[in-house]
């Protein structure tokens, strides 16, 4: 929906979007490794850690990487490595909060929105807590109580 809104806009300025909607491994070997596209929509899904060394670094380019824009900032690249290199709880979020300003400037990437989402999960399933960053960031803690489980493995 997203691709046909996006061609429908640009159609109203003059630009003419044919939209191609591939399977996966063809759209990964020919395309995104070859670097034969002008425009892709794409999502990304990030975990817990604010790193995000794989996607801007301008030494991860290469085929099978995920800087297949072929995004390159000196500064970028020095503020992900220091990111990576303490523990420093605010050290980290100010590389990375300056991160983010860079590429609000140069503008990579045209980020369209983040999805609501409304996940369900049996009310057996303890440890959860929600937080503003989803339902998912403390999975290891979720467990089914021993009495409630179904399943259970004989030893």
């Amino acid at each position: 929906k997203a691709a046909t809104i996006i061609q429908w806009r640009l159609k109203q300025v003059g630009i003419r979007v044919n939209i191609r909607i591939l399977e996966w491994s063809t759209f990964i070997n020919e395309f995104i490794d070859k670097r034969r596209f002008e425009a892709v929509l794409l999502g990304w899904a990030i975990g817990m850690d604010a790193d995000q060394y794989d996607i801007w670094h301008s030494s991860k380019t290469k085929e099978k990487e995920f800087n297949f824009i072929s995004y390159a900032d000196p500064e970028v690249d020095r503020l992900l490595e220091e990111g990576r290199r303490t523990f420093d709880t605010e050290k980290r979020k100010k590389a990375y909060y300056r991160i983010q300003e860079i590429l609000a400037e140069d503008v990579p990437y045209v980020f369209l929105y983040v999805p609501d989402a409304l996940p369900i999960v049996h009310k057996r399933f303890k440890g959860i807590a929600p937080s503003p960053i989803g339902i998912g960031y403390n999975l290891p803690k979720w467990h089914v109580p021993k009495e409630q489980q179904k399943n259970k493995l004989q030893p």
